[in-house]
């Protein structure tokens, strides 16, 4: 079907392009979106696209039909783009610095002249660090409003991270992990908290974490003791007070209360389970200062602050295949010391005791998700918690999976602990 227009150009919003010649001829069947071949466009063909706002780019593409196409967009938002080991060399000059030649005819470059609406990019498939931030630091010269990066693969290097922090923070409002969240580390959470003051979703928890790790925020960098990043901020309230969706752990608090791990070995070599480093109160002191910052948030709808270990539906999945894969990868990230598989010991114990009332504020809240973090089982009883949170958050759904504990005791026996 022609969605021409009578002034000679396309009538579409949305359009995906691919080289592939066999599957893309056909539109979306609702007059939004055409998906075109690559192979199929001659340069004099294609006019202008005034009203695409969305553009999907697998590759590898015909480097001259993909700048064609990129100068001919100009109210383009939102780029899905799939990086492969072909496409990323035709896209980028040898070097990525502002005095290459040749920087011109780049990608980013060509995005922030042709696209000068481009806000938003979602990042699939394998590119480089220093490819991947001169995208970041270059493409949008409007500023980023979202970033995704959906790939299976680690793409996020520090130089990546570094160019979210000095580029898009400012005008951020969504950041979405996936599988590549492991280099942006916990004091590069705390500054894009404390300087994105547009930000509304911050997902760094993944659901199946058996890939990559979770991304975390460790109490030592939002309220002093530990390394530090870049900046010091420590002890600073976040910035981001318009946040609606927070889904990241919150680590490393003591709690001498927890003894045991889940199957019953004892946490005795871990100093944040010792009784003679931290006494309780030290404990809820810190937790009532992770309550006070959350409860600043008081647009929040969903906090996530744990997910599950691993999928627990034995109907669908091989269980002692999938203990072995976690294994496996699970080494990567922790020593056998402190190896945690996930779960969570050193978190909020989400307790009235604790400081939870804290949290009262946040009357939009509807989801709370504690799954994989070691709380008190009555917080799911008739106790005076359960009340507390019936009161305070009448439209909130718990979610917790009753399967952690027991699935995640069992992966551990196997594993020795």
């Amino acid at each position: 079907m022609d969605r021409r227009s009578h002034n000679g150009r396309y009538n579409t919003n949305r359009i995906s392009i691919s080289s592939s010649s066999g599957g893309g001829g056909s539109g979306s069947g609702n007059g939004s979106e055409t998906a075109v071949s690559a192979t199929s466009i001659r340069p004099l063909d294609l006019p202008i696209l005034d009203s695409l706002e969305m553009l999907t780019l697998l590759g590898p593409l015909q480097d001259s039909l993909s700048y064609l196409l990129l100068n001919r967009i100009p109210m383009l938002r939102t780029l899905w783009i799939a990086f492969g080991d072909s496409t990323v060399p035709t896209f980028f000059p040898s070097s990525c610095d502002d005095n290459n030649s040749n920087n011109n005819n780049s990608l980013p470059q060509t995005l922030r002249d042709g696209c000068p609406n481009l806000v938003d990019l979602i990042v699939e498939g394998s590119i480089s660090d220093n490819h991947l931030a001169w995208m970041l630091a270059k493409a949008s010269a409007r500023g980023w409003r979202t970033l995704i990066f959906k790939s299976e693969n680690n793409i996020l290097g520090l130089e990546s991270v570094y160019a979210i922090l000095e580029h898009a923070a400012s005008t951020l409002e969504t950041i979405r992990f996936g599988n590549s969240g492991p280099s942006f580390q916990s004091h590069h959470v705390q500054e894009l908290l404390c300087t994105a003051s547009n930000l509304v979703r911050f997902v760094g928890l993944v659901g199946d974490r058996t890939e990559e790790k979770d991304v975390e925020l460790k109490v030592e960098e939002v309220f002093g003791g530990g390394p530090g990043g870049r900046r010091n901020l420590k002890n600073e309230n976040w910035a981001c007070l318009a946040l609606e969706e927070f889904r990241c752990k919150i680590t490393g608090i003591p709690r001498p209360d927890v003894k045991t791990r889940t199957n019953g070995r004892p946490l005795t070599d871990h100093p944040l389970h010792s009784d003679t480093l931290y006494t309780l109160e030290d404990s809820y002191r810190i937790q009532r200062q992770v309550y006070t910052q959350l409860g600043r948030l008081y647009k929040l709808k969903y906090l996530s602050l744990g997910s599950d270990c691993f999928y627990t539906d034995k109907s669908r999945y091989d269980i002692d295949k999938f203990l072995r894969a976690e294994r496996e990868r699970e080494g990567q990230y922790y020593s056998t010391t402190f190896v945690q598989a996930g779960f969570q010991d050193e978190c909020l114990s989400m307790t009235l005791a604790s400081g939870l009332e804290l949290m009262g504020g946040l009357k939009e809240l509807r989801m709370l998700e504690v799954s994989g973090m070691r709380i008190a089982g009555e917080f799911w009883e008739e106790s005076e918690e359960k009340k507390w949170i019936k009161t305070a958050w009448p439209k909130v759904e718990l979610v917790c999976s009753s399967g952690s504990r027991r699935e995640c005791g069992a992966y551990w026996k196997q594993f020795g602990y």
